[in-house]
Formats: structure tokens, sequence, C-alpha cells
């Protein structure tokens, strides 16, 4: 089997926030095997960052070298580089290899430890950034880079070009993530056709957001591993990393983690809803039951927006699922999430009689026979328990 493959050069958070933990994490989520030179490892948690000891320069060229000897590399990314002999040498070994180069220009922790020494900032400018196809700082570390204030869009876009014209990375983020908004925006630009895009996601009120950079940048190399192009990459790095704040995790006493894995559990939900409806249709007409509807809402996690499902419709044959949840059924769903319940299944009914625990609900003109359960399936058995009292 032949799989893409990233590197992350890069420091380790001892709390695995961030760092090289969290792009692995990152590349593995997305499909990519990824490979590690650490350059140094910090004693850190969602608080602070205690202690940092940096990996010898030699150590760090040689972990680069013996993967891209044997292994290879598709593309790579750095983090923490913190002095500057590091960041020679990685410059130094990037352009031997010639491996397309993702720059996160991190300079301080989430925590406000220093993580990049103030000799090493012009090292990082000299060396490291003519070398990278892509460069992502945030607002602080874009001012850094620059000299220059930002506090709008048009700041934004006037750091990237700057960056870009003078330090010589063809391809430049500033992420809007210290701006206000309702809105979280960051400016790409490209030098090579001139070109300004803006991405936007809704922003997400979280204390949680430890490793974000570090899972974007990481995010934008795995998708030039697997082939894509740089504005591909990168826009899809940004839906990865949207999600990973929507649902990161509250870990810690401070800036708990984003979710890296988020993805991946999210299309979990998504298998086990998809084989909860089926099964739960297939009873019903085992049953006897000929039209009707099981609906199997995503585990409650997961259930950011109000009315995640999937369902499926039967009407002696089972459709293909639909995520979403039927319309008719849509107030009845939040219904079953305000009483943590996930299955909802509806069949058509003759009748007016139904037991206690099955209600009567008027869809389309015709009446069905309505229950809630833990899921789709324990809704089918409850209802089929009833029907026999």
């Amino acid at each position: 089997m032949d799989i893409p493959k990233a590197l992350t050069i890069a420091g380790l958070d001892s709390g695995a926030g961030a760092g090289v933990t969290a792009d692995l994490k990152t590349f593995h989520a997305l499909g990519v095997y990824g490979m590690v030179a650490l350059t140094s490892v910090t004693a850190q948690n969602t608080v602070e960052v205690r202690s940092i000891s940096d990996v010898p320069s030699n150590v760090v060229e040689d972990e680069v070298n013996v993967v891209a000897e044997d292994i290879g590399v598709d593309a790579a990314k750095t983090g923490m580089l913190s002095n500057a002999e590091i960041i020679v040498t990685v410059s130094r070994v990037v352009k031997k290899w010639g491996f397309p180069l993702v720059v996160d220009p991190v300079m301080v922790a989430k925590s406000g430890a220093r993580l990049l020494r103030e000799d090493a900032v012009d090292a990082l400018r000299r060396y490291l950034l003519p070398v990278a196809l892509v460069v992502t700082p945030n607002i602080p570390e874009a001012e850094v880079l620059t000299g220059i204030s930002i506090t709008n869009i048009s700041d934004m876009r006037k750091a990237a070009q700057l960056i870009s014209k003078d330090l010589g990375t063809p391809i430049v983020i500033v992420k809007g993530g210290h701006l206000e908004g309702l809105e979280s925006i960051d400016v790409v630009y490209d030098s090579r056709n001139n070109e300004f895009h803006e991405l936007k996601s809704p922003r997400v009120n979280t204390k949680n957001t430890h490793g974000t950079g570090c899972s974007f940048s990481a995010a934008i190399a795995a998708g030039l591993a697997k082939g894509l192009d740089e504005l591909s990459a990168i826009t899809n790095a940004k839906r990865f990393i949207t999600d990973a704040i929507i649902y990161s995790l509250n870990l810690g006493h401070g800036h708990g983690p984003v979710n890296s894995l988020a993805s991946l559990y999210i299309e979990s939900a998504k298998y086990d809803s998809v084989m909860d409806s089926i099964k739960a249709a297939k009873k019903l007409i085992s049953a006897g039951f000929k039209r009707g509807f099981a609906v199997s809402l995503l585990s409650l996690d997961y259930f950011k927006k109000g009315n995640e499902g999937i369902y499926v419709e039967f009407n002696n044959e089972i459709s293909e699922p639909i995520f979403g949840v039927p319309p008719v059924l849509g107030s009845l769903a939040a219904q079953a999430i305000g009483k943590g319940l996930r299955g909802i299944i509806a069949v058509e009914h003759e009748g007016s009689g139904v037991p206690s625990n099955v209600h009567l609900v008027e869809i389309q003109d015709k009446k069905y026979a309505l229950v809630m359960g833990s899921t789709a399936t324990d809704a089918v058995d409850s209802f089929l328990m009833a029907l026999t009292k």
C-alpha cells in the first residue's frame, strides 16, 4: 500500500495539545503517514511552559536526513525552532532535499511563554522563509515579521504582500483569529499570480484553542503531500481546523487543545447512525410494516447544529441513507435531543388505538405511530414490545 508521507520538524509539548503530537494526529486523521524531526522538548501543559530543552542542531539535521533518505518526504512543516542555529540547519537540509515546506512561525505559546528567541527572528527571516512554499503567521507573528500594526483585513493583506515580497515566501496566510467579529477570516496571498483569497469560518466561542496553528499548518502539509494544489490544501485545512476548534477538548485548567481527530469521530458517528437507521428499518419491514421512517441522530457529543442525523425512508424497500432529519420530523428531533435520545421511528398506522409509549402524529395527511429511543433500533424494540402487551 502506497501512502503520502509528511514530516513535522517541531517541538514536543508534553501535554500533547500542540507540537509534533498535534501534527502527527493531524497527518494520520487526513490519511498521511507522519514522521518527526524533534527540535525541542518542552515541559508544558494547558497553563504553562515550565522548561525547554533544545535538541542539538546536528541531531535535528540527522533526523531529517534519515527519513528523507529511506522513507521519503512528500511535504513537511516546521513548528517550534527556538534558536538561530536550528533554523539555519533546518533551512539548509530542506533546501538540500527540495520538498515543499509549510512554515508555522511559532514565536509564543498559548500560555504566553516565548518559544522563539529574540535573536532567532532574523534567522527565520533570512534563512527559513526564503526556502518555504507557505508561511502561516497569526497577526502578532505577522506584526513581528513586517514591523507594521495589523488591526483589520486591509492591514492583513498589506502584511501578506510584505512578507512575500521582502522575505521570499510565495504563499502567505495571515490568520485572523486575533481580530474581533462574528467570522474568523484568514487572508491568503499568492505572489506567483498576485492573487488574494479570503477564507471565512464562523468564530467559535471557546478558550480551547491550544494547537490551532500547529494543526492548521500540518493539515496544509498533509494536503500538499497528497498532491493537492496549494489553494485546495489550504482551503481543506481551514475546514479541518474549524471542526477541530468546534469540537475542541475541555482538558486542563487553561487553554484546552483543539480536537485534531474530530473529523474521524464525526465520520465514525455518521457510520454508526447509518447502520442504526438501516437496522431499524429492516426490523420494521420484517415485522410487517410497509411504510415509515427510521432516524438515527448523531452522537450528542457531535450534535452542534441541532439537527444532524441520518435517516432512511421505507415503502416496502429501504431508501439510500440521507444526511439530515426529515423536515416533517424536525420538531420531534428537537424533542428527542432535549430528552437525550438519538432514535426516532415512525410507521404508517391505521386506526386510533396505540400503546401508551407510542404517539400518533400526522405526516402528509396520514397517521403515523412514532416512538423515540436511545437509538433507532432501541425505538423499534420498544415499539414491537408495546404491541405485544
